[in-house]
């Protein structure tokens, strides 16, 4: 690290292979490496990256791009990406999966859209690898003919690798509009 020869002061970094040694007692470390600016405590807890334009910014927003129809208690599936940071979705294979790159909290929402059906109770949920219930909104409605929306959201602490899915409930028969979406954020 040097002072530049800029005329505006800034700091010059080399970017580095891997994380630096932990810092002393009461001290932190400032680095980059592949993915951005990072920082390290004095305890070797590492906070980052932080992107560009000092922006820490991580998540994904995906939508499907027809109405679908899904069993209850299946996941609804995303063919469409509104934005991607980090690699959370694929547009094949898993593509009803959001993938979280590194462990910290996140919040997780879903906005769904359906089509008149008959009486019943309706809703989705998210779920967390497959098995673990981490959010939840549904209604109940009479045969009427008007769509119905649910939106629900909340945070949830996650691990690299560990995925959560958009899941619908209901009783009946029912149309989800591809007006229906699912976003993640990392918060910290």
């Amino acid at each position: 690290m040097k002072a530049s020869d800029n005329e505006f002061p800034s700091v010059l970094f080399d970017e580095q292979g891997s994380d630096p040694s932990t810092p002393a007692s009461g001290f932190w470390r400032l680095y980059t490496k592949a993915g951005g600016l990072y920082l390290i405590d004095d305890a070797a807890a590492v906070i980052g990256p932080f992107g560009a334009g000092g922006s820490a910014f991580s998540g994904a927003r995906v939508t499907h791009s027809t109405t679908q129809s899904r069993a209850s208690n299946s996941a609804l599936i995303f063919d469409t990406e509104d934005y991607d940071t980090d690699g959370y979705h694929t547009t094949g294979g898993s593509n009803s999966r959001l993938t979280v790159p590194t462990t910290a909290k996140y919040h997780v929402g879903a906005f769904g859209k359906t089509s008149a059906g008959a009486a019943g109770n309706y809703g989705l949920y998210v779920q967390k690898n497959g098995s673990t219930d981490i959010g939840l909104a549904d209604f109940r409605y009479s045969n009427d003919t008007t769509d119905k929306q649910i939106n629900l959201s909340g945070d949830v602490d996650l691990t690299a690798g560990d995925y959560v899915e958009v899941k619908v409930n209901h009783s009946g028969s029912i149309t989800w509009a591809a007006i229906s979406h699912f976003w993640i954020h990392r918060i910290n």
